[in-house]
């Protein structure tokens, strides 16, 4: 009979686990079956992680310093973009994890990982066998079927990133760039093209999940990464939708930079049969007027991004998200930026409810951007009708760009006048103050 656990009960067995393995300095591996003895460990109960932590609060991990209670204390002082991890709020998401509630946030995990002084996936994922070593990329052997697989695990990476946002799938292509890297070295003559251009749209994805996190630093880093290795491919595809990317972590900063990047990206795909990767060149042209105020330059990149985005999806890999829909969220955006809320509204009105299946991410993001654009033009009545299909969009696949939107609502002046104003930005006050990634 196969024993089932929901989330949270598999999580507090893990933990339950962990923690007896350490304190105890046993073993559990069972070398005559080959794998750790199942434990029965008594049902998740109310006392919480931090309870017995507290009660041994002068004792180690271990057998050296720091203690568990400076380790808890200094997880307390932590920060992530500018927001304080407060005891409180961990002690209540570690009580609703124990209990099978929730499963903690990919921020929260590692706070819970450090205190235990492991890593996340030990804590709350599957731990390899320390009998057997990793890979020695060096010794292994590149063929077409290496690139095939490589290939293949990138396009799962954009559906996970696409469906869930870019938190879940940070670490997957993270790995992915580490294996890349081991292989390159000992990659045949005949395949380091292929292999380049792997590497680029593997960093370039990287680094689009970092600027969607938040991290422009290391948005900027990956993305000139994948500059350098496009160029050891002959695809002008590629090279022009890196520079594209670059463009659009230059927009807020240099927003010059950013127009001059985007041109270069629209000049080489001048000559290529139009696809959805000029829709996506175009609306970065329409970005980058929209940030310098030239309000005829993005009326008229805008429009080529509409034209673009009909294309067949089938007819270009590299952007095939890129449809009228998502041109419009885009187009959306830089209204907003141009100050025209209304025409904003107007160009999200017939894509609010009808999305693609596996666009999420995107769906999220068009709906926190009309959702702004509502309480713009003040119309917070409608905004407060749909605030609970927004926020669960949002909570479904969170991105930077969408908590954005949502954040520039709670930053409109208060009308005291106006009871569904205030109830709007409470609402989004205590949706933005729960969600700890991205």
């Amino acid at each position: 009979m196969r024993l089932s656990f929901s989330p949270g009960q598999h999580c507090h067995l893990a933990v339950r686990a962990h923690r007896t393995r350490r304190l105890q300095h046993q073993p559990t591996h069972d070398p005559a079956l080959g794998r750790d003895p199942l434990t029965v460990l008594p049902p998740p109960g109310p006392i919480h992680t931090l309870a017995p932590i507290r009660s041994r609060g002068s004792g180690t991990f271990g057998t050296g310093p720091p203690t568990i209670r400076q380790r808890v204390r200094s997880s307390f002082t932590r920060s992530r973009n500018g927001e304080t991890v407060r005891p409180e709020s961990l002690k209540v998401q570690l009580s609703k994890w124990e209990n099978g509630k929730v499963i903690p946030d990919r921020f929260t995990m590692g706070v819970i990982a450090e205190v235990f002084s492991t890593s996340i996936d030990v804590l709350f994922g599957i731990e390899g066998s320390r009998d057997l070593p990793r890979p020695v990329l060096l010794e292994a052997h590149v063929t077409d079927r290496t690139v095939e697989l490589l290939q293949a695990q990138r396009a799962v990476h954009v559906r996970t990133e696409h469906s869930f946002g870019p938190i879940e799938a940070a670490s997957l292509v993270s790995a992915d760039l580490a294996t890349i890297g081991g292989l390159l070295p000992v990659t045949p003559r005949d395949l380091e093209g292929p292999m380049h251009a792997l590497v680029a749209l593997t960093a370039e994805l990287g680094g689009w999940i970092a600027q969607d996190s938040g991290n422009i630093v290391q948005a900027r880093r990956l993305t000139n990464e994948a500059q350098s290795y496009a160029r050891g491919c002959d695809d002008r595809g590629i090279q022009a939708m890196i520079l594209m990317r670059l463009a659009n972590i230059e927009t807020v900063g240099d927003p010059r930079l950013a127009a001059r990047l985007a041109q270069e990206a629209a000049e080489l795909v001048g000559t290529l049969t139009p696809c959805r990767l000029h829709a996506t060149i175009a609306r970065q042209q329409a970005h980058a007027a929209a940030a310098l105020a030239d309000i005829a330059g993005f009326e008229r990149y805008a429009a080529q991004g509409a034209d673009y985005s009909q294309a067949d999806p089938g007819d270009n890999h590299l952007t095939p998200y890129a449809d009228r829909a998502y041109i419009a969220s885009e187009t959306a955006a830089g209204l907003l930026v141009l100050g025209r809320p209304e025409a904003a509204v107007e160009a999200l009105a017939p894509h609010v409810e009808g999305w693609i299946e596996g666009q999420e991410r995107d769906h999220a993001v068009a709906l926190c951007r009309w959702l702004r654009a509502l309480a713009a033009i003040g119309d917070y009545t409608t905004a407060l009708d749909h605030i609970d299909t927004v926020l669960a969009s949002y909570r479904r696949a969170p991105s930077m760009h969408a908590k954005t939107a949502l954040r520039a609502i709670t930053a409109h002046p208060d009308n005291a006048d106006q009871l569904p104003a205030t109830e709007l930005r409470r609402r989004l006050i205590t949706a933005l103050e729960g969600t700890r990634h991205p």
